[in-house]
């Protein structure tokens, strides 16, 4: 067991300062107990321990706010002593002003237990570089935002220990132009008021997204902490989230967004990413073509869950809502080899799918089909020496002979280009490489799909719950929640080092409870349903899951199956080094209908060779 996994979760104070500061939130522990439990586990390093319990997380809390309000009101900031909106505006506008003369950005600081009621939205808006600094120091309590309304914000924006009460159903709301520091702020939310902490909203446009630091908050009874779509670069660290009816963090699309040191107790869901691609959901299509849909490069690690009651960490889709799930189509590549070939030096070649397979009936691409009509989306092989890897779609056009012409790159460049096995660093497992083209033959099948990809997912704790359910036949029973779910097209993810701990060992332990791997299958496409199979699959493949302590609680891989007829195949994850699972051994079933029965030929959902399962006690 890795020091991280021991820490009691009192980590020696930071080795740098944050990029700002905060105070407290209501029951703040005795900071007496803090020099014992910091040199208990002096030897861990802050971004690498687990905090067990609020009282710890607050400790630590407080020790790092102070460091922080101490170099913000070293800063010449601009004292605010009166309450309400129109002063806090005034002060705003004097800050920039200031800064337009001299180059200065002094942070103002809000009047010690001092109130700014929200009545009405309150809009901050403004495309200025200087990020607007706001916080309470330490000679009160928080400062407090009040009334019926949220804080709207367009702009740079970095605010710290204050305390959000509005009775809303957001208290702030963040665009994809906004640049927002959240630090050591408490959200005391109304349950009755369903709000939702931090939100932001869908990100429209060629190369928008939205990206926060958000770090040591405390989020009370909120329906959603954090809710974010279309999030890039994000760091949610440090933060405590209890009392939460429904989703703790949950992410729609994004890259490079790393989730760490977070103390999550309660709610539906701990950290979830989902897909949300909404057909039409802009008239300018730009939400609706995934642009933001795709999740990459996710780290996950060194989080506390307990008592959630559904998944604590989960990857998710909506396959029984067409107009939701990530499959557009499922196609077969078209003939001569499917790749053009001869192409110049540097000139992109391009992948070649039918039409339409021969069945009317069942639809076919349109015609003609426009540039961006699969533009952002990623092409992921089905079958063949490619299962599972994949690639993104940044144009499509019309070949002629009922064949469309995709240009495919690497969903982490900028250029069109694909990358190559030799490149430092390489390319993460699952993306398609130049080297692979010539394994690209006619009539494979591969899906026009959002996808999530290449997530390091490390050193978390995770707490069985127990919750009511049924058993098969409707019965009521005791079961766990999920603790690690897969749930549709995740490729290339790393699952090592967690530590699950089953809260009642006297509960019956069943296939969902531990980590799960599951395909779905029987998927109803978006746009079109081609050849004899009326629905699609989301395979979960080349993932790799080590080293993790199960508890006594299961791994198991299957398929979940809807209502259609579809394909399947078997597919490879490595499995390795596993201990206390349920039974001893990774449970792999074989392929299932939607009425559970077993498909006919029988193929399993993965390789139960040892060459990927292998090792797990």
């Amino acid at each position: 067991m890795s020091p991280a996994r021991r820490a009691l979760l009192m980590g020696a104070a930071s080795s740098a300062l944050l990029t700002a500061c905060g105070g407290g939130g209501d029951g703040d522990a005795d900071s007496g107990t803090a020099g014992a439990r910091s040199e208990q586990a002096a030897a861990v390093p802050l971004d690498q321990t687990v905090f067990t319990s609020v009282e710890n997380w607050r400790t630590q809390r407080d020790i790092e706010r102070q460091k922080l309000v101490a170099s913000l009101n070293a800063s010449n900031p601009i004292k605010l002593d009166t309450d309400g909106l129109e002063a806090l505006k005034a002060a705003i506008t004097a800050a920039r002003e200031e800064y337009t003369r001299t180059g200065v950005n002094r942070p103002i600081r809000l009047k010690p237990g001092g109130t700014t009621r929200l009545d009405a939205i309150w809009q901050l808006f403004s495309s200025e570089p200087m990020a607007v600094r706001l916080y309470s120091d330490l000679s009160g309590p928080q400062h407090r935002f009040t009334g019926s309304a949220e804080l709207e914000v367009r702009a740079r924006l970095h605010i710290y220990n204050c305390r959000f009460e509005q009775l809303a159903k957001y208290m702030v709301r963040a665009s994809y132009t906004s640049q927002l520091v959240i630090q050591f702020n408490t959200f005391a939310c109304n349950t009755e008021a369903r709000t939702i902490a931090v939100s932001l909203p869908p990100a429209y446009g060629a190369t928008s997204a939205n990206t926060i630091d958000l770090q040591w908050n405390e989020f009370l009874g909120h329906q959603g902490g954090l809710q974010a779509h279309s999030l890039r670069g994000a760091t949610v660290a440090y933060n405590c989230f209890r009392q939460s009816l429904s989703a703790n963090i949950f992410c729609a699309g994004g890259e490079k967004n790393t989730f760490r040191n977070n103390y999550i107790e309660g709610g539906r869901t701990g950290i979830i990413h989902a897909f949300w691609a909404e057909l039409n959901a802009t008239t300018d299509g730009d939400y609706a073509q995934a642009r933001h849909q795709s999740h990459y490069d996710a780290t996950i690690r060194h989080n506390f869950f307990k008592g959630v009651r559904e998944e604590s960490i989960a990857l998710d889709a909506v396959p029984n809502q067409n107009l939701l799930q990530p499959v557009m189509d499922q196609l077969l590549t078209g003939r001569n080899g499917s790749y053009e070939r001869g192409m110049t030096n540097g000139t992109p070649r391009r992948l070649l799918i039918w039409r339409n397979q021969g069945d009317p009936e069942r639809g076919s691409i349109p015609q003609p089909v426009s540039e961006t009509f699969y533009q952002h989306y990623c092409v992921t092989w089905l079958d063949g020496p490619l299962a599972g890897k994949y690639a993104q779609i940044y144009d499509c056009a019309d070949h002629g002979d009922n064949l469309i012409s995709f240009g495919l790159r690497s969903p982490r460049l900028t250029e069109n280009r694909l990358r190559s096995r030799t490149d430092v660093p390489p390319p993460p497992v699952g993306e398609l490489t130049v080297e692979d083209l010539d394994y690209v033959t006619e009539n494979q099948y591969v899906n026009i799909c959002a996808l999530a990809a290449n997530f390091s997912i490390t050193d978390n704790v995770v707490h069985s719950n127990v919750i009511d359910g049924v058993d098969g036949e409707g019965n009521p029973r005791k079961i766990h929640s999920v603790g690690l779910s897969l749930w549709g097209p995740c490729i290339g993810f790393r699952i090592e080092r967690n530590k699950f701990i089953n809260d009642a060992p006297g509960v019956t332990v069943f296939d969902r409870s531990g980590i799960r791997s599951l395909h779905l299958s029987g998927v109803p496409r978006r746009f079109t349903s081609y050849g004899k199979f009326t629905h699609s699959i989301m395979p979960c493949t080349l993932n790799s899951i080590l080293n993790n302590d199960l508890g006594g609680l299961p791994i198991t891989l299957r398929n979940h199956a809807f209502s259609g007829t579809y394909l399947y195949f078997t597919y490879v994850s490595t499995i390795k080094g596993n201990t206390r699972v349920a039974g001893g051994t990774v449970t792999v079933q074989d392929w299932r209908n939607y009425a559970g029965t077993t498909l006919v030929p029988v193929k399993p959902v993965y390789d139960r060779s040892i060459t990927y399962i292998s090792g797990n006690s």
